[in-house]
């Protein structure tokens, strides 16, 4: 047989907390756990504590990769071939990673090029039809596929992806 509400003169079945639900307002009143305060949840870091410590150590190289590609004359971005004077947003320095920033290939600097702020976004968010208009194409995959061959036959995968869609 179901319990009944210990509020005195009420028949109902209890619905929690010993009160029905009609008077489960009475919980609070009691002290009890109806319309506690949710507890505050921790904030996600946006980096692991191991990333952090990375990335100190990345800014640095990415300085010292910087000096080494003046010094080898390759100051100049990987994707369109200009150089880095133009003082806006688009045309400022950034770096590509060939295979990705997961793991060891985040401080590697073999799997590296300078790339225009612009440049590095067309190549990430353009659809690969788009990129190969642009007229500096031919000459980033020439390069691509002398200095970096796997990330050239990834880009050819995508072309013959693209080129069996349509």
């Amino acid at each position: 047989m179901a319990k009944t509400c210990i509020e005195p003169g009420c028949s109902k079945n209890q619905f929690g907390g010993g009160f029905c639900a009609y008077h489960q307002f009475k919980r609070r009143l009691r002290g009890g756990d109806l319309f506690k305060p949710a507890k505050a949840k921790k904030k996600i870091p946006l980096e692991s504590k191991k990333r952090k410590k990375e990335h100190i150590r990345y800014i640095e190289q990415v300085k010292m990769f910087e000096k080494e590609m003046q010094e080898k004359g390759k100051f100049y971005c990987y994707i369109c071939g200009g150089d880095f004077n133009q003082s806006t947003i688009d045309y400022c320095k950034n770096i590509h990673h060939t295979q990705g920033r997961v793991g060891d290939y985040y401080l590697d600097k073999d799997f590296w090029m300078l790339a225009h702020n612009k440049c590095h976004l067309e190549l990430h968010n353009l659809p690969i039809d788009e990129l190969r208009k642009k007229p500096h194409w031919d000459d980033f995959l020439a390069r691509l596929k002398l200095d970096y061959p796997d990330a050239y036959k990834k880009i050819l995968k995508q072309i013959e992806k693209d080129s069996e869609l349509f």
